[in-house]
């Protein structure tokens, strides 16, 4: 019987003990997160600035009847603006995992939102992961962390760690308002004149990055 008490109390133990952890493991991912919100909000800003040169010289040429030398400035502009459009839905899925984070209450909350935050933050992974690697590589390892805090909360509501990786409909409804967000951030810039842009009418065909997300799972 002693036997049994001694392992209740061990356990007791361990579990309080993580329990107290938890507010210093999750002050750390804040940490992490706004790292790299700074550095993605750097990368944003210059590919802005480069998009806008980019646009600015390609109307200089077609002015001086230079067609030529537009197109190719007005298409690597076209594929500058995809990568502001990755970085921006990057920067917001991270400001948002970082608001979840900081307003996490009770345990089972925790353990629930934690799971959630993974399957954001792999999305944000796989949008920067072509124009960041290093960023793709940090949002790795806070996902990593993310994960072993799922697992450790786990003792209150049975969640396994893979199934952090499942994107939730709550998950779903905030990408699809990043998502408008994005659009709306993008028709603020300086528009390619459409005639310079090759393949613009399979362009204005763009699939969503909800359904691309839910097609890698």
């Amino acid at each position: 019987m002693s036997i049994v008490f001694n392992l209740r109390g061990v356990l007791t133990r361990i579990f309080t003990t993580d329990r107290k952890r938890r507010p210093t493991d999750l002050s750390e991912l804040v940490v992490r997160l706004n790292m790299i919100l700074e550095e993605i909000r750097d990368v944003t800003e210059r590919l802005i600035n480069r998009y806008k040169e980019l646009v600015r010289e390609a109307l200089v040429a077609k002015s001086e009847k230079k067609n030529e030398r537009a197109l190719v400035y007005a298409n690597e502009a076209a594929q500058v603006s995809r990568y502001i459009k990755k970085a921006m839905i990057t920067e917001m899925i991270v400001e948002q995992v970082k608001l979840r984070i900081e307003t996490l209450g009770e345990v089972a909350d925790i353990t629930k939102a934690l799971a959630s935050i993974s399957s954001l933050l792999h999305i944000a992974k796989d949008h920067v992961s072509d124009i960041a690697p290093n960023l793709a590589v940090g949002l790795e390892l806070t996902i990593s962390k993310t994960r072993e805090l799922v697992a450790g909360t786990a003792d209150t509501i049975p969640i396994r760690v893979e199934d952090a990786l499942v994107i939730s409909p709550e998950a779903k409804e905030l990408l699809s308002k990043v998502e408008k967000s994005v659009e709306e951030k993008l028709a603020q810039l300086p528009e390619i004149p459409p005639e310079l842009i090759v393949g613009s009418k399979d362009r204005e065909r763009t699939v969503s990055f909800i359904e691309e997300a839910l097609r890698r799972k």
